[in-house]
């Protein structure tokens, strides 16, 4: 870490898809993202406003290599993103997240709300120990209030909390 350096830092991303190709039309490129560039401080939340369809997305799927990008570079606390190796890209993964404006669209609606929050503890391997009550995601519970809801098809989760 370089004091003032950006922890992000975002140069000339490109992405393209290739569509077509079949018998009778010649293959072309989309460009879903092309030449982004941009800084974020470490403490800075940044947001991504667009129309649909305008590459949010797919701009923050590419900067978490969770889709090849054609052109451009991505550095996260100085490391270049692109050039890491799996286990060292699983462990970066574990520091940068998108959070989507709509959470419904984030959310599996064959999982449990508890299987979702799971899911990454288990994926990322954050949690501690083994035993009772040692934080693995096995032995993680609900508190409930009368108005927590772990069913799939119900969303409300704000007077839940997951105790492990």
């Amino acid at each position: 870490m370089i004091a003032g350096a950006p922890l992000v830092e975002v140069e000339h991303l490109v992405v393209e898809f290739r569509s077509g190709g079949g018998l009778l039309q010649p293959p072309h490129t989309v460009r879903a993202v092309d030449g982004v560039s941009m800084n974020v401080a470490r403490g800075e939340t940044l947001g991504l406003v667009g129309e649909s369809g305008s590459g949010k997305t797919t701009l923050g799927r590419a900067i978490l290599r969770l889709v090849a990008a054609s052109a451009g570079t991505v550095r996260f606390d100085g490391m270049d993103v692109f050039r890491l190796d799996p286990p060292a890209l699983r462990a970066l993964r574990r520091q940068m997240q998108i959070v989507f404006q709509d959470p419904y669209g984030s959310l599996n609606p064959r999982m449990t709300v508890g299987a979702a929050v799971r899911e990454p503890i288990t994926v990322h391997r954050l949690a501690r120990g083994s035993g009772s009550g040692s934080g693995s995601p096995e032995r993680c519970r609900w508190a409930r209030s009368s108005s927590c809801s772990t069913n799939p098809f119900r969303r409300s989760t704000s007077r839940c909390r997951l105790k492990c």
